[in-house]
């Protein structure tokens, strides 16, 4: 039987993701660094105590903004690839929704621009890594087990896929003609899987 949640654990959850839908538009139109507490609680409408009592630091709002945005990237992908019959086109296109999803401006701000500011180099690819390269192995394996592309270190693989990939995303999100960048980065993408087959 569900359990019925109080009241009280409704309204920590409405805070929470009040917080949570603030944070997200003040770092994806003012930035991190720009963004201070007093704007996050004046914007969700919360007492800085209430931010306290579900972040200790605007860096760990930032983080938690960043997997909600990691986490519906990966809600698109998993989307694409479910339209698709196929190991190759599903692989495809996983690569072409996340491509797309890095022209969306606030996909960028937020998971390209602000989250290495915010969290550092090392954290940001940590929580990347964390969502997307489990995405890529599961790909690579099924495109080996379909026999597709030759067997290879499916770790290795995917690091080096991974790496691609963040360096097409950071690229497009560079570029003035970010559409035509999109584009020169999903050839480039395609024809790197293919030299794999």
């Amino acid at each position: 039987m569900p359990s019925v949640k109080s009241r009280r654990e409704e309204y920590a959850e409405a805070t929470r993701q009040a917080l949570l839908d603030a944070g997200a538009d003040l770092f994806a139109e003012r930035g991190y660094a720009a963004t201070s507490i007093e704007d996050v609680v004046r914007e969700a409408r919360v007492t800085r105590g209430a931010l306290y009592h579900h972040f200790r630091s605007k860096q760990e709002l930032f983080e938690a903004v960043f997997e909600d945005v990691e986490l519906g990237i990966v809600d698109k992908i998993v989307a694409a690839v479910a339209t698709q019959s196929d190991a190759w086109s599903q692989a495809m296109a996983g690569i072409d929704a996340y491509l797309d999803l890095c022209l969306d401006p606030r996909t960028q701000e937020l998971a390209l621009r602000q989250a290495p500011i915010a969290l550092g180099w090392t954290r940001w690819r940590e929580i990347e890594e964390r969502h997307a390269l489990g995405l890529i192995r599961a790909q690579v394996e099924s495109l080996t087990a379909a026999g597709l592309i030759r067997r290879r270190s499916p770790d290795l693989l995917s690091g080096i896929l991974f790496g691609a990939l963040i360096e097409a995303a950071l690229a497009i999100a560079a570029a003035e003609d970010r559409s035509q960048a999109r584009q020169e980065a999903g050839e480039i993408i395609r024809s790197l899987s293919e030299a794999l087959r």
